[in-house]
């Protein structure tokens, strides 16, 4: 079976660690390179917090991990939220330090690097801001031709968005840089929060993962244990619920390897770019006739979410 290229790109917090260990442990994935960018937490911690967990999952020195952008295009630096995802990233777990240190080459660099070597293959998922990939556009104008999809963990459609009323948190973040991605590479999928809001880990799950996995799993669970525990106090005190919290990004690795959970719309669409109430605001254009400038982009409009969740525990098994 041929695994598919995926390059990472995150601001690796607690949801981004699950999206990781999943296209670690996934059969069907083949994670070339992690990048980095500020976000749930900085551009650095992300990458210590990224090598740490391929280190948890067997393949220290194996995938080459990249520190990115630290600010937007407009120059505004990210500021990390403890409050959501801890003081580390990862909900305050501990994990043994990966020897393996970051690339010396950025995050843009790596990843247009990867898009040549794996030339009409790669598939990009990204769980953070995407200015990674604006910056690696603005040094490599083709860099589309040599991408075959970008998955996106991003935006809201007929849902409320989390960090505005209209607008999720990775693209109001940076919003000039979702701008220029949605409009540059020719197959994007876009999964929202109307999505993820509906698949939800619980720590039920957790503990099933616990009496079922292989045993060299083990310290993986424990991981997710700990970091879960301070990520679900924060869905609780935000969202009311008890001992569960979205698979936002998980999700999006999940539809990446496996788009048969999922159920997809396609319209020409473009972020709002402006200061005012909407910005970062996901528009697209759902006319009969769309006369919105553009490319066409995927959206999830659907997913099977238990299965999605069952999905994601079961590489661990």
């Amino acid at each position: 079976m041929n695994r598919i290229p995926i390059l990472l790109d995150a601001d690796t917090g607690v949801d981004d660690a699950i999206a990781l260990i999943y296209a670690l442990k996934s059969p069907l994935a083949e994670l070339v390179g992690v990048t980095t960018v500020s976000g749930n937490t900085s551009a650095e911690q992300a990458a210590r917090n990224s090598l740490d967990i391929i280190k948890l999952c067997g393949m220290e020195g194996r995938i080459p991990v990249a520190v990115g952008e630290k600010v937007t295009l407009r120059g505004e630096a990210e500021a990390p939220v403890p409050e959501i995802h801890g003081e580390n990233g990862i909900g305050g777990a501990v994990l043994p330090a990966s020897v393996q240190k970051p690339e010396a080459e950025d995050g843009p660099d790596l990843l247009i690097r990867l898009a040549k070597e794996y030339a009409g293959e790669l598939v990009v998922v990204a769980t953070g801001q995407l200015t990674n990939l604006a910056v690696a556009l603005r040094r490599c104008p083709d860099l589309p031709k040599y991408v075959k999809k970008v998955v996106v963990m991003g935006g809201t459609l007929d849902a409320p968005g989390n960090r505005t009323p209209v607008a999720e948190a990775n693209i109001v973040s940076d919003p000039e840089a979702a701008d220029l991605v949605l409009t540059s590479f020719e197959d994007v999928l876009l999964v929202g929060l109307n999505v993820t809001m509906k698949t939800m880990l619980t720590m039920d799950h957790v503990e099933k993962t616990a009496r079922l996995c292989r045993p060299e799993n083990l310290p993986i669970v424990d991981f997710l244990r700990a970091a879960l525990r301070h990520y679900m106090d924060f869905y609780a005190r935000s969202n009311g619920v008890a001992d569960s919290c979205a698979m936002h990004d998980g999700l999006a690795m999940l539809l990446a390897l496996r788009p048969d959970f999922g159920t997809y719309r396609r319209w020409i669409t473009r972020v709002d770019c402006s200061d005012g109430l909407c910005r970062g605001q996901i528009v697209p254009d759902r006319r009969r006739r769309p006369r919105l400038e553009g490319r066409f982009v995927e959206f999830a409009v659907d997913v099977e979410a238990e299965a999605a969740v069952n999905e994601m525990m079961r590489v661990l098994f």
